[in-house]
């Protein structure tokens, strides 16, 4: 006979992304918007074996970063989040009451949301 028992488990979720640039918010309503950007140095470099990262503002990369050629280019909303099943289940388990996202990766906002804002 298998005995059970709930436990609950402690979840660390992202509340909110801060530009590294400008200092506001990354939240828009339909999650989060930035730039994830990384660097690791080499032994070449002046900043020998450093990992450098920062979370840039739509805004922030239009206005500051204009002069680099971005490589761009667009994706579907299938591609985006995989299959419709695997998009619904992290709606599911990624919003709480109050419609604010406790997932890690940035999701755009459900289907019903997207057909209402057109």
């Amino acid at each position: 006979m298998k005995q059970t028992e709930l436990q609950q488990k402690e979840t660390t979720v992202v509340t909110d992304i801060i530009c590294d640039s400008c200092g506001q918010s990354c939240r828009t309503n339909c999650g989060f918007e930035y730039m994830e950007m990384k660097a690791f140095w080499g032994y070449a470099s002046k900043k020998d074996m450093e990992k450098w990262s920062a979370q840039i503002c739509e805004k922030c990369v239009d206005e500051k970063f204009s002069f680099i050629k971005f490589k761009s280019e667009e994706i579907s909303f299938q591609s985006y989040l995989g299959t419709d099943s695997l998009y619904e289940k992290r709606m599911e388990e990624g919003i709480n009451n109050e419609g604010i996202s406790n997932l890690k990766s940035d999701l755009p906002p459900s289907k019903e949301l997207m057909d209402d804002a057109s």
